[in-house]
């Protein structure tokens, strides 16, 4: 059976791939042409005006969330790229999420090898055909997003504060930091494993290549705009949650599934809704942050770094800060956590709630592909309507079984020995 999964799932992508960068280059024709890739338009876009100095940052409630949402320093990263025909930007950003997306399986091949964990190393084979046909890799590669990019920066900053790479954790820390800065979770790792010399290294360093080169940046620009945008930029941050475009008693719940949005949504826009919701999140939390403390006190001043149980932690640290947005789009690491998951969590009712939630999530792109054979490019015209992720909140979903079933295994899993040593690769 497994053999036929892997052969749908290579056939699936050897076709899907070679479509989407025929449509991008314009050789397909498709009604989907005026949303393809709209997230990297929005980034070009902010680098054209940031090469105007014009301001970058919406102020205000927003009238739309396709809004420039990165830093001023990735805005001027864009400028190369700005200058070039949109086609040509869109297939090699193609080109290079396919190739993160590629990397970022190999990568956790080899560090699933070198941490000597055996289990997650085979269900990682094992769950190649899922890969193949992840849904989040494919709706990246639709908007041209830097979610799949993202992944693999993640993961190599995880590797690198787990082995204490010092100079490559900054550096990937600071890349992560341009782009969305909840992507650097694993800034926290060294502390709750005990490694809290390293964790205070890391912090002062990589907190002095961000302000750093952001005051570098503000001087190359001129003090008064570049400081003028950092500060846009730190308020739209910050009121992101105020100034968001919620939808609220609308048909569609659209594709912003947090559990603010699902809220609003079902009982309308007001503060008390806010403040029950705010509340939900404090309890569903409790149990991450006892975990994440109890790791910290447990291996305060560990003599050795403790490898499994930096990736348990980073998986911690990643659960609970997107299960705390307000604004969350995708879970795109989630397949990595699941992996390590059902590897690690016994076969009972926990372990099949959270794989039907996150299969759920994954077989996305497969449904709106098949959407499309049966309608054609009248699949635009309704497509609020065909897409379930428009209706059901399937990336939160999939996001509370991954949390489930990370306490289950903890609950699970037979007390440490004093040391504070284990190894989840191991058979307790």
């Amino acid at each position: 059976m497994r053999k036929v999964l892997m052969v749908i799932a290579i056939l699936y992508a050897l076709v899907r791939v070679p479509v989407h960068l025929a449509t991008l280059a314009g050789i397909i024709p498709t009604g989907s042409a005026d949303w393809a890739g709209q997230d990297l338009a929005l980034n070009l876009e902010a680098a054209r005006r940031l090469a105007a100095r014009q301001d970058l940052y919406w102020v205000g409630p927003l009238p739309t969330p396709d809004v420039y949402h990165y830093s001023p320093l990735y805005a001027a990263a864009c400028d190369p790229a700005s200058r070039l025909p949109f086609p040509v930007v869109a297939v090699a950003h193609s080109l290079l999420t396919l190739a993160s997306g590629v990397a970022l399986y190999l990568l956790w091949r080899q560090l699933f090898k070198r941490w000597q964990m055996a289990r997650p190393l085979a269900m990682l084979e094992a769950l190649l055909p899922l890969w193949l046909i992840y849904g989040a890799f494919y709706g990246d590669l639709s908007f041209l997003n830097v979610y799949t990019i993202l992944c693999l920066l993640a993961s190599l900053l995880i590797y690198a504060v787990v082995e204490e790479r010092l100079p490559l954790a900054v550096a990937v820390a600071w890349v992560i930091l341009q782009v969305k800065p909840h992507w650097a979770f694993a800034l926290g790792v060294p502390l709750l494993i005990g490694r809290w010399r390293f964790a205070l290294r890391l912090w002062a360093w990589t907190l002095s290549a961000y302000l750093g080169t952001a005051l570098a940046w503000m001087l190359l620009a001129g003090w008064d705009y570049g400081l003028a945008q950092y500060r846009d930029y730190a308020s739209f941050l910050l009121g992101m949650t105020d100034n968001f475009f919620w939808a609220g008693a609308e048909p569609s719940l659209g594709y912003n599934h947090s559990l603010l949005q699902i809220a609003y949504h079902s009982f309308g826009v007001s503060p008390a809704v806010r403040v029950v919701v705010t509340v939900v999140k404090v309890i569903l939390e409790l149990p991450l942050i006892v975990l994440g403390v109890r790791s910290m006190v447990r291996r305060w001043n560990a003599p050795a770094v403790d490898r499994a149980a930096g990736v348990e932690m980073a998986w911690l640290l990643y659960l609970a800060a997107f299960l705390w947005l307000d604004v969350i789009w995708e879970i795109t690491l989630g397949i990595v956590v699941f992996t390590w998951l059902a590897a690690e969590l016994p076969v009972r009712r926990e372990y099949h709630v959270a794989t039907w939630l996150f299969v759920l999530y994954a077989l996305q792109d497969v449904w709106m592909v098949a959407m499309y054979a049966a309608v054609g490019d009248r699949l635009m015209e309704g497509y609020f309507w065909l897409d379930p992720a428009t209706h059901i909140p399937v990336v939160m979903l999939a996001l509370l079984g991954l949390v489930g079933g990370f306490l289950a295994i903890e609950l699970t899993r037979p007390k440490l020995a004093p040391s504070g040593r284990h190894n989840l690769g191991e058979t307790p």
